[in-house]
């Protein structure tokens, strides 16, 4: 073999030495950033499913003097404090400590009285992945689903309420029926008939309700919206022992 082809083979197989190399790095660096998100998503994931935990409410207001309850709904994740924010963006994206986190706190709307003496309360929350935060709301439009619930608790620092699923179902994000809870009476009863495809029982807006809001999931205005009616009970103290041990 002569000298000129000799060295066209020693260039050719440091040529592929080094398109295996740049390969192999490719490959590694994509694996470490697969890794890297799939870290992230499940740190996301964990810290939505219930990083604080319900003791009691003194203890939960030194922690974040917003606290305004901790709502329990059954057959779901959602287990977690309930804030209230200055205006509805404060808590989009932060946790209950107040530090960074995508997946915010669930939080009740400002217009609404923090002690849930409202008769129309609207908590709104992200729509995560694997059911954190508000991410098992969507749940509900399942007839299946749907049929299978009943509803929940709402612990607050003054009253605690058993709660009664009503309807789920879709609507606009402004909605002014369902998002303004100073509307008229006759407004929040046409919006939750006209957003529910989905009953549990007939709404009776006569009743207080608690409505649960998150987004579809989708890049668009609609919104997820379950309808609870609440109902007074002094005898729900063996709740909070069960928040406590969730």
């Amino acid at each position: 073999m002569g000298e000129k082809a000799s060295l066209k083979l020693r260039i050719a197989v440091k040529l592929d030495e080094l398109s295996s190399f740049f390969t192999n790095a490719s490959i590694v660096l994509l694996l470490v950033f697969i890794m890297s998100a799939l870290f992230d998503t499940l740190s996301v994931m964990a810290r939505g499913m219930g990083t604080v935990e319900f003791t009691d409410f003194d203890a939960l207001m030194r922690v974040n003097p917003d606290t305004a309850g901790w709502l329990r709904i059954d057959g779901t994740h959602i287990n977690h404090p309930i804030v209230q924010g200055k205006d509805d963006f404060e808590y989009l994206d932060l946790d209950f400590y107040r530090k960074y986190y995508a997946g915010g706190t669930l939080f009740l709307a400002a217009a609404c009285r923090k002690d849930f003496s409202s008769e129309w309360n609207i908590v709104h929350g992200h729509h995560m992945a694997g059911g954190a935060m508000f991410g098992d709301l969507p749940k509900f439009l399942d007839k299946s689903f749907f049929d299978a619930q009943t509803g929940g608790v709402l612990l607050t620092p003054g009253k605690n309420y058993r709660l009664h699923l009503i309807s789920a179902g879709t609507a606009d994000a402004y909605e002014e029926g369902i998002y303004d809870p100073e509307a008229e009476t006759q407004a929040h009863e046409r919006a939750l008939r006209k957003a529910s495809y989905l009953w549990k029982e007939k709404g009776d807006t006569g009743s207080r309700i608690l409505v649960l809001s998150t987004c579809t999931g989708d890049l668009n205005d609609r919104r997820t919206v379950v309808f609870f009616r609440m109902e007074h009970d002094p005898l729900l103290g063996h709740y909070e022992e069960g928040c406590k041990n969730a």
